[in-house]
């Protein structure tokens, strides 16, 4: 965050979009929600997402994590969304926020 502050002219604008932490640890069997690992268990974890996509270090960051540090990078937090995204490719039910938004201005 500090690095995309230096960056900005004053007013500029900071956008995140991503995946919900919650969304990311979830999952459904057989009707009923379950999670993959702790919210707070933060990583670092070796994940696979696909069976040709090699494999990738994951870190799980909290959503107050990646607020906070947009706070601690000097922005001002104009509005943070969570939303449900229903897509096919998702094969998950769970009603839970799959997306996240953060948009913050730089002084």
């Amino acid at each position: 965050m500090s690095n995309v502050y230096k960056v900005l002219e004053n007013g500029g604008k900071l956008i995140v979009s991503d995946f919900h932490p919650l969304f990311v640890i979830a999952e459904e069997k057989e009707g009923r929600m379950t999670f993959k690992r702790s919210y707070f268990d933060q990583g670092p974890k070796i994940v696979r997402p696909e069976k040709d996509v090699p494999p990738a270090v994951e870190f799980l960051w909290k959503l107050s994590d990646i607020i906070n540090a947009a706070i601690r990078a000097e922005f001002r937090i104009d509005c943070v969304e969570e939303y449900y995204i229903e897509e096919t490719r998702r094969k998950k039910t769970l009603f839970l926020p799959t997306d996240f938004l953060l948009v913050a201005t730089k002084s």
